[in-house]
């Protein structure tokens, strides 16, 4: 089974306002635990920390206001950097963030918007359905799952024609 739906887009102020460097833009080596902007310039601290709403693992990357400051791009990267720091990042653990990055690339493709297209189709037909007056609930929706669902691994099939479609 797949899981289709559009990947969350990304968060930061500079994609919100379509201006600017995204977090997209910055490229992560989680290997070296370092990040690198656009300009070329090393970020200067990685910390894996919760994020403060959800309690999430979050990492995250700040850049020196050294090099900030000057930066012929700092415009479009970045409000003017005040201490030590410049421009921050936050971002999802590595296999989080490329399972991410993946789907946002993936959701660029036809094949993926095909797909989706199917789903959007079936959600639409289903809502107007479900809007209608007088319509009730199919029972399967208010019934108990089995009692295998709630104690054991479904039973495997063995051919596709014994799983009744």
């Amino acid at each position: 089974m797949e899981l289709l739906g559009p990947a969350p887009h990304d968060s930061s102020r500079q994609s919100r306002q379509n201006q600017g460097f995204s977090r997209g833009d910055f490229t992560i080596d989680f290997d070296e635990r370092t990040a690198v902007c656009p300009a070329g310039r090393r970020s200067f601290e990685w910390w894996d920390q919760k994020h403060h709403r959800n309690n999430e693992p979050v990492v995250k990357v700040f850049f020196s206001a050294e090099n900030c400051g000057p930066c012929p791009m700092q415009a479009q990267c970045t409000r003017p950097p005040t201490g030590r720091r410049g421009r921050g990042l936050t971002f999802l653990p590595r296999e989080r963030h490329e399972a991410l990055q993946a789907a946002r690339n993936a959701q660029d493709t036809d094949g993926w918007k095909q797909r989706y297209a199917t789903r959007a189709g079936v959600e639409g037909t289903i809502s107007q359905a479900s809007a209608r007056p007088g319509y009730a609930a199919p029972a399967a929706a208010t019934c108990p799952p089995p009692a295998w669902v709630m104690s054991s691994p479904p039973p495997r099939a063995t051919s596709s024609a014994s799983t009744g479609g």
